[in-house]
């Protein structure tokens, strides 16, 4: 290939690339690990002990969900500052159907009602924990366990 190196083929992962491809690769491999470990993030304490309240009358499974949330990752959606995360599944990436798991509903301290839903998918895994405020404003307060209104 001749003197010059950026025109050199090196192996990737069973793929020939010049090795130009190769760095821009790790590049585009850095820029990605970098945007998605800013959204990702555990689950904090608030929304997690929201989820565990509103599924509570769920059943009997309240330690395995425990499990599930102790561990629980999660991206915050673009949802207008209304506080609704999407819990990120872990292995199957397959889209499933989605089911309204529990409803609760809270006023914020801007006096707007707040619906708040918990959705899973048909595998039982927990899928979102989505806000709605009725006037599409921003959250003023997260709210407390005890604020809920839970519908049955």
């Amino acid at each position: 290939m001749g003197g010059d190196d950026s025109q050199k083929l090196l192996p990737w992962r069973g793929i020939l690339l010049p090795s130009g491809a190769q760095q821009l690769n790790t590049l585009h491999q850095g820029l990605c690990r970098a945007v998605f470990s800013t959204m990702m993030r555990p689950i904090n304490g608030s929304e997690r002990e929201l989820v565990r309240t509103m599924l509570r009358r769920k059943g009997p499974q309240a330690e395995e969900l425990d499990q599930k949330l102790a561990c629980a990752l999660v991206e915050d959606m673009q949802d207008g500052g209304m506080g609704s995360i999407r819990f990120l599944a872990t292995g199957n990436n397959q889209p499933a159907s989605c089911e309204a798991l529990a409803e609760a509903e809270y006023t914020d301290d801007d006096g707007v009602l707040v619906s708040i839903v918990v959705n899973g998918d048909d595998t039982g895994a927990l899928s979102e924990l989505d806000f709605w405020k009725v006037d599409f404003s921003p959250l003023r307060r997260y709210p407390l366990p005890s604020d809920l209104r839970v519908r049955q």
